[in-house]
Formats: structure tokens, C-alpha cells, sequence
């Protein structure tokens, strides 16, 4: 499977799917860090940058694809914002995604952006995404996925759309659980099975639509080992991950979520609250602990970085904003696993 990363950041999708052995045939992006990463970390795999500016000619230049992946900037539609839509120049990307999709015309597509998307413009902009992919002739479902019930101690809830070319394959088969896959490490099937119920069916033009809506009970890591977040997919360790509560993303762009509600108490973006029966302490996550929320390898954004001709630490607000504006890694993993089970399944 080829794959092409639009909106890529520090490519959660190659992070996720680099043991499935899938080809990224090409990235885009434009910031400054994240080029920087993307360079560092695949050196190989050209940056067709500024996806305004891709041609034909370049999209044909990468071959055969088989899947599309990206979410376009969520803040022209998050809850936070002003909730500028399409009508946003960083909303209108979106119609870039859906250009890029009918040249390519891949046998799969993922799209990922905040539940905001879906109440923006009255439904309008997501309405007009499902029809505009729907008359290319893709067949698709959405669902609303939280990282929290995918091993990262995070609640972080992001819109998933995934699409497929014609109907010999299930876009809803790779978003809804099949008998035998296990997207949550931590619940039990029965608890999984119940929050698979709380959906909605909606209406679409020859195919089903779904959103999920998963429930906001929430768990709470040992206060007396709750000192770092563990990893999961990195080399660290720590002591048991404590799971950080809020209506928001414990980590995220300033622009994006704007300030989170953690544990009872508002603090900025990147800070973890910890309370015990005595005091309440406040504290900054690191960006290694950033990592770990979103599942990335330890160090994955503590790249060579260079300022004044010197090799110096990389800023850590570089590393907050990009990790920030990610996709949670395992929740990719799962979607990708979704995709890989439909194309090995006999028809």
C-alpha cells in the first residue's frame, strides 16, 4: 500500500503505520519545524509543500496511490474559534484535500478534524466534504474517536471520516468494531461493546453515514504514582500514567483548543494538574510526556535543531505546537489495522 500525507506535521500516519510495511510516497507540509522534522526523520520522501500549489503533474509525478491521509486545519472549525468555516482561507483547505482526493482517486482516504466540524456553518461544512466525496463515488463513514480509550492517557475526541472507492469494501467496517479486533486495551469487551451502542445513523447519498458519540466516564490513575506519563509506544517507563481529566485536550495548539479544564482548575495548554487530599499542584508537561499523550516515540520532536549557525536544544515550544496539532498515534494504528483487515478480506 502507497500512501500520501497531506497536513502531515510530524506524521502521526507514518508513526502508526511504519510496521505495516505501507510506502509514504509523499508528505506536505509548510512550517518551518515540521518540514524540519520531516527531513530529519524521513529524508527520502519529497515535501510537496504548500498544498495549494500542488500540481497534476506532481501528484502524477508519485505513481499509483492507495490512500490519503491528513486533516486540515481544525481552527476555522473548532468550538474555541470564531467558527469561520469554509468561509476561513485555513477552512477552505479543505476543498484542497477534496481536489488532491478526485486527482488521485486512492482506494482509501482518512480525514481527521475536531468535533467542532460537525456543527460548523449549521453542518454546512461537513455536509458539503460527505457530498462532494460521495460524488466522486467514494462510499464513507465518520465517527468521533477519543484517544483516551486507545492506551493514551489523554481525552482527546477528533472526527474521523474514512472513505472507499466503490462498494467491495466497508469504510464502516474499518471505524466500528468487528467481532475479534480490540481498539481498547484497558476496557473490557462488554464496557467497549456499550459505548459501540451510543450511535447515531445518519443519511447519505448510496451509503450509511455514522457518528459516535462515546460516553464521558473517566478513569484516574493512582495520585501516589502519578509523578509522569508512561509511555507506550516509547522507551521510557515512569510510574503509572496518570490520566489527566478535562472537556478539553490536555495538550493542543493555543489556536486550536485554546485553554483546557483540568481536574477542576483552568490552566494553560500543556499544564497537568495533580491534587492530593492536602495541596493542588500545578505543572507544565514536558514535551517528552507530550510524546507519550500522543503516542510518539520518546524524543520523536527533539530533533537537530539550528539557530544562529549552532546546534542548540530544539525549542520546546516548537515541540508543544507540533505535538499539539498531531493526531494521537494509536487511534491511527487502528484505523490503519481497519484498512489493512478490508483489503486482506476475501470478497
Amino acid at each position: 500500500m502507497k500512501y500520501l500525507s497531506l497536513f502531515s506535521g510530524i506524521e502521526a500516519a507514518s508513526v502508526a503505520w511504519e510496521n505495516f510495511g505501507w510506502n509514504c510516497v509523499g508528505v506536505s507540509e509548510v512550517e518551518k519545524f515540521p518540514c524540519e522534522l520531516l527531513n530529519q526523520r524521513y529524508p527520502n520522501v519529497p515535501n510537496l509543500g504548500d498544498i495549494t500549489k500542488i500540481t497534476t503533474e506532481k501528484l502524477n509525478e508519485l505513481g499509483k496511490i492507495d490512500i490519503v491521509v491528513g486533516g486540515s486545519p481544525c481552527q476555522s472549525f473548532s468550538v474555541a474559534g470564531n467558527r469561520g468555516g469554509t468561509d476561513d482561507p485555513r477552512g477552505q483547505l479543505m476543498f484542497d484535500y477534496i481536489r488532491v482526493v478526485n486527482t488521485v482517486k486512492p482506494k482509501w482516504f482518512v480525514w481527521e478534524n475536531v468535533p467542532g466540524v460537525l456543527s460548523s456553518n449549521k453542518g454546512r461544512d461537513f455536509g458539503t466534504l460527505l457530498r462532494e466525496m460521495a460524488d466522486i463515488g467514494y462510499d464513507l463513514c465518520w465517527r468521533v474517536l477519543d484517544a483516551k480509550n486507545f492506551g493514551v492517557p489523554q481525552k482527546r475526541r477528533r472526527v474521523f471520516l474514512v472513505g472507499h472507492l466503490g462498494k467491495n469494501r466497508s469504510p464502516a467496517e474499518v471505524l466500528f468494531e468487528r467481532k475479534g479486533r480490540d481498539r481498547d486495551l484497558e476496557k473490557s469487551r462488554s464496557s467497549r461493546e456499550e459505548d459501540s451502542r451510543e450511535t447515531e445513523k445518519g443519511v447519505g447519498n448510496s451509503s450509511d453515514y455514522y457518528e459516535h458519540h462515546p460516553n464521558d466516564s473517566r478513569t484516574k490513575g493512582p495520585l501516589s504514582t502519578a509523578n509522569t506519563v508512561a509511555a507506550r509506544y516509547g522507551t521510557g517507563g515512569g510510574n503509572t500514567p496518570i490520566v489527566v481529566e478535562g472537556v478539553k485536550d490536555p495538550i493542543g495548539s493555543l489556536d486550536c483548543n485554546g485553554p483546557d479544564k483540568l481536574d477542576g482548575q483552568w490552566a494553560s495548554t500543556g499544564q497537568q494538574v495533580i491534587e492530593n487530599s492536602t495541596t493542588t499542584r500545578v505543572r507544565r508537561l514536558t514535551p517528552l510526556e507530550c510524546e507519550r499523550l500522543q503516542g510518539f516515540p520518546d524524543g520523536w520532536t527533539n530533533i537537530e535543531w539550528k539557530r544562529w549557525n549552532k546546534v542548540v536544544d530544539t525549542p520546546a515550544s516548537h515541540r508543544y505546537k507540533a505535538l499539539g496539532n498531531s493526531m494521537a498515534v494509536p487511534v491511527m494504528e487502528w484505523i490503519g489495522q481497519g484498512i489493512m483487515e478490508q483489503e486482506n478480506d476475501e470478497r
